[in-house]
């Protein structure tokens, strides 16, 4: 609500007083206007992120993420059609190991759970 007030308080003068002609200066004013009043209502927070919300990450799967995306790399730099099959079936196998990573790890905190 305190952002419709502040809007409505606006009186705009600053784009129509502009020149007809220029639509990129106009457009230019009215947005920054505009941004000056959603970023004092809207604040931006920031968070950080911890490598322990994901457990099931391990190691080797860290090392073969970081190959994968050299193997990408390298796939669009060589253009190889061997390469290219290659790379498809490191990232089929890769993606079969996260998904049975992530699902031993839910599955043992299922079984170390309690009824509270």
């Amino acid at each position: 609500m305190e952002f419709q007030l502040k809007l409505s308080y606006e009186t705009w003068d600053s784009i129509f007083t502009k020149k007809k002609n220029d639509v990129n200066e106009i457009y230019n004013t009215f947005l920054n206007t505009f941004l000056k009043h959603y970023h004092s209502c809207f604040l931006m927070i920031k968070t950080n992120r911890l490598l322990n919300d994901r457990p099931w990450i391990t190691s080797g799967i860290r090392a073969s993420c970081k190959y994968k995306r050299e193997l990408y790399m390298e796939c669009r730099k060589y253009k190889n059609p061997i390469l290219d099959t290659y790379s498809k079936d490191y990232c089929g196998i890769l993606s079969k190991v996260i998904k049975e990573a992530k699902k031993m790890e839910y599955d043992k905190r299922i079984l170390n759970s309690t009824n509270g």
